[in-house]
């Protein structure tokens, strides 16, 4: 069965009952990732990013102008660009950094401590 192109990435046709079974993001309900913002923003052409993810840079144009992409393709592009598949999905760059983005950056041993420290603070502020 083939993906339906104009289906929500989290609809139930959207899935492919191939044995893969991951959705795909694009079409016209769901148009893009922020991957042509990002791109940009770490100064690589659509070639460069290609080359450096192991897409052709037709490709990468291809998903840039709201082309399906499945997360597989999401996850290595992120990886190119050096930012975790969520922040490609669904954060501009040109906005500032969120704590959500700082903590998700992090190696989980030192998640586990900032929510250490978190869990404090909340604690002593429920006390005040």
């Amino acid at each position: 069965m083939c993906i339906d192109r104009w289906a929500h990435p989290l609809h139930h046709r959207s899935m492919s009952k191939k044995s893969t079974n991951i959705p795909k993001v694009g079409g016209p309900s769901h148009p893009h990732t922020f991957l042509q913002q990002w791109r940009k923003a770490r100064g690589l052409s659509q070639e460069a990013l290609g080359e450096k993810a192991g897409y052709s840079q037709g490709m990468i144009s291809q998903w840039e102008n709201g082309g399906n992409i499945d997360l597989t393709h999401i996850e290595e592009l992120a990886r190119a660009l050096e930012i975790t598949s969520k922040q490609l999905l669904y954060r501009d760059p040109s906005l500032p950094e969120t704590i959500e983005d700082v903590f998700d950056a992090l190696p989980p041993g030192r998640q586990e401590d900032v929510l250490e420290i978190a869990r404090s603070l909340r604690d002593r502020s429920r006390s005040e």
